[in-house]
């Protein structure tokens, strides 16, 4: 009876050990996607930000009537940004729209962000 339990102290120790060799990590992060400038040099950013994250990137992109005028991409470990802008044709309509795209700890998975305006002269 002494070395059955002993056995089981021994297996105990053992599955402890390695549930405490596992690594977790909690994270989380968000990111925002904002216009900064609205005249004839149309721009803004988007950002992501983590917490306990081991790397954060993101990707903005910039459009006006659904054509990709600028991209751009930034990386860090609990801060990313990622500028873009272009110059606008003020003399008509036009719709601009700033996507993006968020990952942490570079993940399959993303979050997304958006900001978008119409201009009208």
């Amino acid at each position: 009876m002494k070395s059955k339990k002993k056995y089981t102290i021994i297996v105990s120790t053992l599955i402890v050990l390695c549930l405490y060799s596992i690594p977790v990590y909690a994270y989380s992060y968000s990111g925002v996607s904002k216009f900064t400038n609205k005249s004839s040099y149309v721009g803004g950013y988007s950002y992501t930000s983590g917490s306990g994250t081991q790397s954060v990137s993101v990707t903005s992109a910039l459009y006006c009537d659904g054509e990709l005028m600028d991209d751009k991409y930034g990386a860090g470990v609990t801060y990313a940004q990622a500028d873009v802008g272009s110059n606008a044709d003020r003399s008509q309509t036009h719709y601009w729209m700033i996507d993006g795209r968020h990952v942490a700890n570079g993940s399959y998975t993303y979050k997304e962000s958006s900001d978008s305006y119409t201009f009208n002269p």
